[in-house]
């Protein structure tokens, strides 16, 4: 029993690598050629990888469960990293504030200068055009921002999270 999991370990952890690279490689080059929504893109590229794998796998080997289990461990792995790292480091300000701290002056008039200036510059309009793409918001004949279906389902989740977790209260009234 000792020697299958191991064995189980050691298969998962190579899976994962050779997944992780393979992720790590794609996003890279895809954000430096042809950047868009961060999200979206690495969840398609885990996608586009996860079936890339299995498929290599079932040519070769046929069908076989755990060949099956391990790239699906691989991908969840993956997934969590993309989903909880990746895209959070590229929207947080904790992350903006620290790596000013870090990097140079570390008086608060000089972060909120920097963040004026370098990250929230653009943000608002980036976003929207996020969540058009998303098809999340519209713009109507007035040129007014309005929720389509699937934005009020989302902002829904966001405020009943946000209320059920005690979340910073400026973000969903």
């Amino acid at each position: 029993m000792k020697k299958n999991f191991i064995h189980l370990l050691k298969s998962v952890t190579i899976t994962f690598i050779v997944y992780f690279l393979l992720y790590t490689l794609i996003l890279s080059l895809k954000r430096y050629f042809a950047p868009g929504i961060l999200f979206y893109e690495g969840n398609w590229i885990l996608i586009f990888i996860l079936i890339s794998i299995l498929g290599a796998f079932y040519y070769k080997y046929g069908y076989r469960e755990d060949l099956i289990y391990e790239t699906l461990i691989a991908f969840l792995f993956c997934l969590f990293i993309h989903s909880t790292i990746v895209t959070i480091v590229d929207r947080s300000i904790s992350v903006f504030i620290l790596d000013r701290i870090d990097k140079k002056d570390s008086s608060i008039s000089s972060i909120q200068y920097d963040f004026e200036n370098e990250y929230s510059n653009g943000a608002i309009a980036k976003r929207i055009e996020e969540q058009k793409d998303s098809k999340n918001v519209f713009l109507d004949k007035n040129n007014n921002l309005e929720l389509t279906l699937k934005g009020k389902f989302w902002i829904t989740i966001f405020r009943s999270f946000s209320l059920i977790f005690s979340l910073d209260k400026n973000i969903t009234k």
